[in-house]
């Protein structure tokens, strides 16, 4: 049996902020609860993205909390790093199977046409798509 899910007010989507950071080698992507709306019993950070500034744009480590899994998160930090950056890359079959699916659905939105066996996936924000289709 499954873990049972713990119940979220209806408008936590609205307590969440995404926060830019530039480092010296990286990007930061974070979400997190704003200040004053944490919930009891969460952490403030829900996710986080690192995207690498050397290798252009390559997605380093990417992790969402375990019980925002499945609830748009994941793909929310994505859509917001590629529309700030332009594109992101990965190396599509070292990612797990969740962030496949997800990498998958990104290419769709953004309507790239890309080969996913070469082993290196990239994402373009193409002027006038905004990946927020689906």
């Amino acid at each position: 049996m499954g873990k049972k899910r713990r119940q979220l007010p209806w408008n936590w989507r609205d307590r969440l902020e995404i926060v830019f950071h530039e480092g010296g080698k990286e990007y930061e992507f974070i979400i997190q609860f704003k200040d004053g709306e944490e919930l009891k019993g969460f952490e403030k950070v829900v996710g986080s993205l690192s995207v690498e500034k050397e290798n252009p744009y390559f997605v380093s480590v990417a992790e969402v909390e375990e019980y925002f899994r499945g609830r748009g998160q994941g793909k929310k930090l994505y859509l917001f790093a590629i529309n700030k950056l332009g594109k992101l890359s990965t190396k599509y079959h070292e990612a797990s199977t969740l962030a496949q699916n997800l990498w998958k659905g990104l290419v769709k939105s953004f309507n790239n046409e890309t080969d996913f066996w070469e082993g290196r996936l990239t994402v373009y924000h193409k002027e006038g798509v905004d990946g927020q289709n689906d």
